[in-house]
C-alpha cells in the first residue's frame, strides 16, 4: 500500500513536471498563436513553430484522457502510461495585438490523476501556469 501511494506520487510528480516543460518550451517558441483566442477558455492549444524545415502546426489536446501533442499531424502521447488528465483547460489572458510590443499570453491548468488506485483513493495533482510567446 505505501509503495503504491508512492509510485502513485512519483507519476504525478514526473508526468506534471515534463508536461510543463514540454508545453512552456513549445509555446516560447511560437511565433503564433491560433488558439485560445483572447478571453477563451478551451481544451485545446495550437500555434505555429518556426522549425528548421519551415513552419509546423503543433495542437495539444486530450483525448480518451491522453495529452496528446499534434506536429503536423504526427500524434504523440506525452504523458505516461501511469497517469491520466482529468482537466486540460488553456486560456488566452494577453494579446499582442492590444498593446505594441506585448506578447501573446497563455495560462495552463491541467489535472493528472494516477491510474494505480491505493486503498485511500485516485490520488491527483492539480498544476497551473502562466507563459508568454517570445
Amino acid at each position: 500500500q505505501v509503495q503504491l501511494i508512492s509510485q502513485s506520487d512519483s507519476a504525478l510528480a514526473q508526468d506534471s513536471k515534463y508536461l510543463l516543460e514540454r508545453m512552456t518550451y513549445d509555446i516560447r517558441r511560437m511565433k503564433s498563436l491560433s488558439l485560445p483566442a483572447l478571453g477563451q477558455s478551451v481544451a485545446t492549444m495550437s500555434g505555429i513553430i518556426a522549425d528548421p524545415g519551415g513552419d509546423a502546426a503543433y495542437i495539444y489536446r486530450v483525448q480518451d484522457q491522453l495529452l496528446q501533442l499534434s506536429i503536423d499531424g504526427v500524434v504523440t502521447q506525452l504523458n505516461s502510461d501511469q497517469t491520466r488528465v482529468s482537466s486540460f483547460t488553456v486560456s488566452r489572458v494577453g494579446n499582442s495585438g492590444q498593446i505594441t510590443g506585448a506578447k501573446d499570453t497563455v495560462q495552463l491548468n491541467f489535472t493528472l490523476q494516477s491510474v494505480a488506485t491505493p486503498a485511500s483513493g485516485p490520488k491527483s495533482l492539480d498544476t497551473q501556469t502562466t507563459v508568454s510567446l517570445r
